[in-house]
């Protein structure tokens, strides 16, 4: 069943979407189930990660910098109340743990807004002891409050359940990239540079897209590299100082710095380009830091989905259960240089070996792991809603 001849929503972010291909690829598909997704952003300015269709009004409710964040919130919450009065929208739709200070004082103290339903979709994870407490007071009442509440998977939304004594359990929708998203060929030149000096075609170049960060452990990566054979290299990405330098120096000091490339950030459709020309991809997550990242959901793994990209990822067990049931390549400790190198040399060249890997990858996304399939309980729930 297709939404009313008029199902309006009200997609509400706190921050751009210049660097957030999973909330496009949301958008997206509610606007290809009939839905008509309004996008109210705050410091919006730079274009989408992804393109969205020409019919997703995306309204800029305060374009200033952030160091004024009290008056920014006051002149968003402002801008979003006159917004939400003026026209009438099926459902608000909150993005993140971030834009509930603003929804609620759009609304003056509510998350209801009367003849509007409520929805409350996540990505973030809260974990106690590390997030101020106003946090959780606004995710527990928003939740109590949302006609609907997404997760990204279904161990989150039980704990979600649990610690804000929720009746019904938060819908789970896995943070899959979209089956629709253009994926460019391989260009050969875009590879030769990538490989730097002295490479050769016949290398294996890894794809780590991340900025280096200690969130990252770009720098137990950098050690993993110089631990493999000379033709394997890595293209990763540039981060802040003063870790970004340590990684630059480790890398001098291990003499590969000829076969590391710390690329400038860019935007997710040149990454897409850059992705394609690789060989296999990684994605770590120092689960010693927290709770958070030891129940790490596989959304970094989900642009090598696209790309046919097998992986090396996090031994936690939501990573775990992912990768090994679908195949998708293997998962070792972060922390261990030596258990990544071999994580990476063991997939590339044991069996099946990287040709049959790569088509492997790709038919399981295009069969069962893009997002398109695993969101239409969401399109079904979003069309049962009824103004509050």
């Amino acid at each position: 069943m297709m939404p009313d001849s008029h199902s309006p929503i009200l997609v509400v972010r706190w921050g751009p979407l210049h660097m957030s291909p999973h909330i496009c690829t949301l958008i997206r598909f509610l606007a290809e189930e009939g839905f008509e997704p309004t996008v109210a952003t705050v410091l919006g300015g730079s274009p989408p990660a992804l393109p969205l269709p020409p019919s997703v009004d995306i309204v800029e409710l305060a374009p200033r910098r952030p160091e004024r964040k009290p008056l920014l919130l006051l002149e968003a919450a402002s801008k979003l109340r006159k917004l939400i009065r003026q026209r009438k929208f099926r459902a608000i739709y909150a993005i993140d743990s971030w834009t509930l200070p603003l929804i609620w004082l759009a609304n003056r103290g509510s998350f209801r807004f009367r003849g509007t339903a409520f929805v409350y979709h996540t990505f973030d994870w809260l974990e106690p002891g590390l997030h101020a407490r106003p946090h959780f007071w606004f995710e527990s009442a928003a939740c109590r409050s949302a006609s609907l509440v997404v997760n990204v998977d279904r161990s989150r939304a039980r704990l979600q359940q649990t610690l804000y004594r929720l009746q019904a359990l938060p819908l789970a929708i896995p943070n899959f990239p979209s089956r629709r998203m253009s994926v460019p060929p391989r260009d050969a030149e875009l590879r030769r540079r990538l490989l730097g000096p002295g490479g050769s075609p016949q290398d294996v170049l890894i794809a780590y897209s991340s900025s280096a960060s200690p969130d990252r452990l770009h720098l137990e990566l950098v050690q993993a590299v110089a631990l493999l054979p000379a033709h394997y290299r890595l293209m990763t990405f540039q981060g802040g100082p003063p870790y970004f330098d340590r990684c630059v120096e480790l890398a001098k000091r291990l003499n590969v710095s000829d076969r590391v490339q710390f690329l400038q950030p860019m935007p997710f459709t040149r990454l897409l380009e850059h992705l394609v020309c690789c060989d296999v991809g990684a994605a770590f997550h120092p689960w010693r830091a927290s709770s958070g990242y030891f129940m790490a959901n596989p959304d970094r793994l989900a642009s090598y989905l696209a790309c046919g990209l097998p992986a090396v990822g996090t031994n936690v067990p939501n990573v775990e259960s992912l990768v090994y049931k679908y195949g998708l390549g293997c998962c070792c400790d972060p922390y261990q240089p030596r258990d990544i190198a071999t994580a990476i040399q063991d997939m590339v060249e044991g069996k099946p070996g990287l040709e049959a890997r790569h088509e492997h990858v790709r038919a399981v996304f295009e069969s069962d792991l893009y997002f398109e399939k695993r969101a239409q309980d969401l399109a079904d729930r979003l069309r049962q809603l009824a103004p509050t």
